[in-house]
C-alpha cells in the first residue's frame, strides 16, 4: 500500500474489496458534516499535547522564542481549521510557530497536536518526538520524550510521544473550554482528528488511528445502488465496520471475484479521549434511506459477528 505524505492507511479486514490510503486533519469538535475543517481524534484528557507553557522556578518563560503575552496564535494545520483566533492564555507567552505539513521527523509540524500521525512504522520501532511547537523541540529548557510504533489493525502507526515537555511546570491542554492550556499558541489540539475513509468494496472496516483510537462519528458516502446501508461498532473499539445492502463477496477481485463493486468515502472522526461512543444515526451519518447500527458480538468484525443484514 502507498502512504502519501497526509496519508493514514485505511485499514480493512473481513470480507472486504480493495483499500487505498486515507488522511487525517485536525480541528475543534463541531458537528459532522460541517463546521471548519476536517478534523479528528481527540476528545478529553488522553491525546493532548504535554504541556509546554508557564514559568520556571526562576521566573523566566518556558518558551524562549517570545510573541506577545496573550497571543492567540495558531495557523492553519493543511485541510484542517486554525487551532487558534480564540482562547488564547493572558498568562503565558506563546511561541509563534507556523504550521507545515506533517513530514515524519517526530515533531508536530502541522501543530495539530499530533506528533507524526500520518507516517507509516514497522511494530516496535522507538522515535524520539516532542510533541509541543517544533522551534522549542531544541530549546536549552526542553527535552524530548519517546514514541513507540504500535498495530493499528494491518499496519503499524505511531503512537502517543510520552516524556516531551519544558522546564518544570507542565501544563496539559484540556479539550472542549477553548482555551490554549498548554500555552502553544493552539486551542484545543491533539483533541480531534478525521481520519479519511476510501475504500472499495462493500464489506469492509476502518481503524482510528493509535493517537485518537476512539471513534466518535463518521460522514460517509456509499457508492452502491441498494437502499441499506450498516455501520456496526463497539464503544471503546477502534474498529468501524461499513457494510452496504445484505451481501458480501466472498473473494477478491484480483483472483477473478466480480461481486463487491461498491465504494465506501468519506471521514471517520476519532477522539483521543477515553469515553466510549455508540455510534448512530445522530453522529454517524451514511447516504442511505435505511441505516442501521447494531453493535458487534465480536472483534475483528465480519459480517457474520457484525449485526448487519445478511
Amino acid at each position: 500500500m502507498a502512504f502519501g505524505r497526509r496519508g493514514i492507511p485505511a485499514v480493512c479486514l473481513g470480507l472486504l474489496v480493495g483499500c487505498s490510503a486515507g488522511s487525517a486533519t485536525s480541528s475543534p469538535p463541531d458537528p459532522l458534516g460541517g463546521g471548519s475543517g476536517s478534523t479528528g481524534a481527540g476528545g478529553s484528557g488522553v491525546g493532548g499535547s504535554v504541556g509546554l507553557g508557564g514559568q520556571s522556578s526562576g521566573g523566566a518563560p518556558l518558551f524562549t522564542n517570545g510573541g506577545e503575552s496573550g497571543s492567540d496564535g495558531g495557523s492553519p494545520a493543511s485541510g484542517g481549521a486554525s487551532q487558534g483566533g480564540t482562547g488564547a492564555n493572558p498568562s503565558c507567552t506563546p511561541p509563534q510557530d507556523q504550521a507545515a505539513d506533517e513530514t515524519c521527523d517526530g515533531l508536530d509540524n502541522d501543530l495539530d497536536g499530533f506528533v507524526d500521525e500520518d507516517c507509516p512504522c514497522t511494530v516496535g520501532q522507538e522515535q524520539p518526538c516532542f510533541d509541543g511547537p517544533p522551534s522549542q523541540a531544541s530549546a536549552s529548557n526542553c527535552h524530548k520524550g519517546t514514541q513507540k510504533c504500535v498495530s493499528s489493525g494491518e499496519f503499524g502507526q505511531w503512537g502517543h510521544c510520552d516524556g516531551s515537555g519544558c522546564g518544570d511546570v507542565v501544563r496539559t491542554e484540556v479539550c472542549d473550554n477553548g482555551v490554549d492550556d498548554d500555552c502553544d499558541g493552539a486551542v484545543d489540539e491533539g483533541c480531534y482528528l478525521d481520519a479519511v475513509v476510501n475504500l472499495d468494496g462493500d464489506c469492509l472496516s476502518a481503524f482510528c488511528p493509535p493517537q485518537a483510537p476512539n471513534p466518535i462519528g463518521c460522514q460517509i458516502t456509499m457508492e452502491g445502488g441498494d437502499t441499506r446501508g450498516c455501520v456496526s461498532h463497539a464503544p471503546g473499539s477502534p474498529e468501524v465496520y461499513f457494510q452496504e445492502g445484505n451481501a458480501c463477496p466472498t473473494c477478491l477481485p484480483i483472483i477473478g471475484c466480480t461481486g463487491g463493486a461498491g465504494r465506501v468515502s468519506g471521514t471517520l472522526r476519532c477522539s483521543s479521549g477515553t469515553d466510549p461512543v455508540p455510534l448512530d444515526a445522530t453522529n454517524c451519518v451514511i447516504n442511505k434511506a435505511d441505516p442501521s447500527y447494531p453493535t458487534p458480538s465480536g472483534s475483528p468484525i465480519t459480517q457474520a459477528i457484525s449485526g448487519c443484514a445478511q
